[in-house]
């Protein structure tokens, strides 16, 4: 039993550095995410549906990561725009985005409320 445990935990730490090399990625990033205002909807990240935020988690570059906002429905809000700190993206009113990360970032997805 040692003998896997050690085996598992030697994988575990190599594997972060191999993949990198091997796929030629960068990073790891620190994403972090944000609603405004809060509790107006959520933020997919990749596979992940997020609802509580502010949100961080750690991403590689070369790979594209793929965000999608939407509103939560009984809160009468819909999506208007997305903010970025440090990558620009061609239409930042698209609820759908995918980024390739080349560094740390906050994005915020921001929600109006239906009408206005």
């Amino acid at each position: 039993m040692e003998t896997l445990r050690r085996f598992i935990q030697e994988r575990h730490e190599y594997l972060p550095d191999g993949l990198k090399t091997c796929c030629n990625l960068t990073g790891p990033y620190q994403l972090r995410l944000k609603v405004k205002p809060a509790g107006a909807g959520k933020i997919e990240v990749n596979s992940l549906s997020l609802k509580e935020f502010p949100w961080e988690g750690r991403y590689y570059g070369g790979v594209a990561t793929k965000l999608k906002a939407t509103a939560h429905k009984k809160r009468q809000y819909v999506f208007d725009h997305w903010t970025l700190s440090n990558h620009t993206v061609d239409s930042p009113t698209a609820n759908t985005l995918t980024i390739d990360l080349s560094s740390d970032d906050c994005l915020v997805a921001h929600f109006r409320p239906v009408g206005k």
